[in-house]
């Protein structure tokens, strides 16, 4: 018989999740720097950009839930939403406090769908990266 190990304290590692949304953070940073630059010097149509950004976005919250998760070891899904909510927040108060906008159902719905099966997804996989 299988006996696991149940670990006292917290229900999550909120720690490795804030580490794990600075690390969305620096990877969304870093990947609209080198689309700006390839936008700059390629000759891609602007129509392009929201598929662009919504991938960068998605790809964003993929790493830093799933390196959550992989430092976290267990609960994989709810340390990949705890990356995706707290990601997806400071992307609406970034673009609140910098930029002018009106927020509308259907792109704050699609994002929200982003981030929630990225984080899920992303924390499956940084959970079974661990092992």
């Amino acid at each position: 018989m299988v006996v696991l190990k149940q670990e006292r304290g917290t229900f999550l590692n909120w720690l490795a999740i804030i580490k794990g949304t600075l690390l969305s953070l620096a990877a969304s940073i870093l990947g609209s720097v080198i689309i700006g630059l390839v936008y700059y010097f390629a000759d891609f149509t602007e129509s392009s950009l929201p598929w662009i950004i919504n991938g960068l976005f998605f790809l964003s919250v993929f790493l830093g839930a799933g390196w959550t998760a992989q430092q976290a070891k267990s609960k994989g899904v709810f340390h990949g939403l705890g990356v995706a909510v707290l990601f997806l927040l400071l992307a609406l108060i970034t673009a609140a406090v910098f930029f002018s906008f009106s927020i509308s159902m259907a792109p704050l719905g699609l994002k929200l769908v982003l981030a929630l099966v990225a984080g899920i997804t992303g924390g499956t996989a940084g959970v079974s990266l661990s092992s």
